[in-house]
Parts: C-alpha cells; structure tokens; sequence
C-alpha cells in the first residue's frame, strides 16, 4: 500500500526490489508510456514504513 502520492502521480512499473524490501521503478504524472527504447517519467523509490 502507498500513501500521500501527489494528485496525477502514476506508479508506471517496478524494476528492482532489494534485501530491504526497497522497491525501484519508474513513474508519471498523468499517462505513462514507451517508446522504442525509452520510458519517459521519472525514477521512484518505495520504502517500507513499520508501525
């Protein structure tokens, strides 16, 4: 579950999850999409949060 995203801000996809549980990928504001060789949005990092 991820919380406070900014309004219009699309997780697009994760690429790599390490021995942390820190999760790696890419995202968008408003639609995400490919080209031949390129996604075009920026990097996120998810960290896990304990209660």
């Amino acid at each position: 579950m991820v919380d406070n995203l900014p309004p219009g801000v699309t997780l697009g996809g994760a690429t790599s999850i390490n021995d942390s549980s820190v999760i790696v990928g890419w995202r968008c504001r408003g639609e995400c999409w490919l080209d031949e060789r390129r996604m075009y949005g920026n990097a996120f990092m998810l960290v896990p949060q304990t209660n």
